[in-house]
């Protein structure tokens, strides 16, 4: 690891938290008219807002930073995805929803394994709504319960995945992959996990590569690519040999980096949807271009708000922190909030030393 991962795994966090609060920004109308409204807000000097895509990333690396951190005092392995489930409880308690008791959570969604995160307002404020993982947490599960079966293809299965992009970059870090999908599955369909776990190696590949459209093709010869297009992801391809992946680069040759691919996109906010635009839109604008392109491209998407955190993330992660436009991330509220969390992630991955100490500021459950 090097200088270089820490930029980026500050511009993977950066970049998703910064294309949800450009999506607040936008709003929900779809299209060139809801996006120069957006335009108009972002001309401003206040602060950026961020939505709930924000709030569940940020709890997401909350517990990927516990778990190294669990398994030096306790000495044994802990499972991501099962401190994933726990930070996400935490966050539904701090939300106000009615988290159903949990015998095998519910002693650690308790106040006292809360940390400074629960004493960040943006963080626990309602910014929008997140149907699926609420109902997750709000339904009741009786001893021994396996986590919660959900049925939603929404785009929120991809937020808290992908997080685990980072440590999947690392030479032996493959098995993240399989985690990520797992904690994609609490809340969402296997067809969203499914998409959640591809888009994670689609990060992770840009993050190797330095460049989305690159590691688009190398996630693709890795095999990685999964058939679509009928909403329901599978294991394999499609009809055609090609899947999501293959189907995006197809129309980023036919049509051109820009607008032209989004005809094609639905009016809808799945995970399926979101892959999509998030790729066309991250790979508009070449390397070392100006990368607000991607970000106004990902606004014109029939529902910017699915779209939006998923072209920055990819941004950040090939590009690193620099390549964001720093005039805006400045103004997104919790700005410093995420990239402490980013350091903090960092250390845990053995990327950089700490910049204080992390027992105090993270209990271990």
């Amino acid at each position: 690891m090097s200088l270089d991962d820490l930029s980026k795994i500050r511009g993977l966090l950066a970049g998703l938290v910064l294309g949800d609060a450009y999506a607040v920004a936008v709003g929900p109308s779809a299209g060139r008219s809801g996006a120069r409204r957006g335009g108009s807000r972002l001309e401003g000097e206040g602060p950026l807002r961020i939505g709930v895509a924000s709030q569940l990333a940020c709890f997401s690396v909350d517990a990927l930073i516990r778990a190294p951190m669990r398994e030096h005092d306790r000495g044994v392995p802990t499972k991501r995805a099962v401190l994933s489930w726990f930070s996400l409880r935490r966050w539904g308690r701090l939300q106000g929803l009615p988290v159903a008791e949990d015998p095998d959570a519910s002693p650690y969604s308790a106040p006292q394994y809360d940390n400074w995160l629960s004493r960040v307002e943006a963080l626990t404020q309602r910014r929008g709504s997140a149907p699926a993982t609420a109902a997750a947490l709000t339904q009741r599960l009786g001893s021994g319960s396996a986590l919660p079966p959900a049925g939603s293809l929404g785009a929120h299965a991809l937020i808290r995945t992908l997080p685990f992009a980072a440590a999947a970059a690392r030479p032996e870090g493959r098995r993240w992959f399989g985690e990520g999908r797992t904690v994609a599955a609490q809340t969402h369909a296997p067809a969203a996990a499914d998409l959640a776990e591809l888009l994670a190696r689609v990060a992770a590949a840009a993050w190797l590569t330095g460049s989305v459209s690159e590691g688009v093709r190398l996630a693709v010869a890795m095999g990685a690519d999964i058939a679509g297009s009928d909403g329901v992801a599978t294991d394999g391809v499609g009809s055609d040999g090609g899947g999501i992946l293959h189907e995006v680069l197809s129309a980023w040759f036919q049509l051109g980096p820009g607008t032209g691919a989004f005809a094609q996109l639905p009016a809808t906010s799945t995970a399926e949807a979101a892959v999509r635009g998030g790729l066309l839109a991250a790979m508009a604008p070449p390397a070392g271009s100006n990368m607000l392109d991607a970000f106004h491209i990902g606004a014109l998407a029939p529902r910017p708000g699915a779209v939006l955190p998923v072209v920055g993330a990819l941004v950040g992660a090939a590009y690193g922190i620099e390549a964001l436009p720093q005039h805006l991330l400045a103004r997104v509220e919790i700005a410093d909030v995420v990239d402490d969390l980013a350091h903090d992630y960092a250390f845990t991955l053995g990327i950089t030393a700490s910049r204080r100490d992390l027992g105090s500021w993270y209990p271990t459950v």
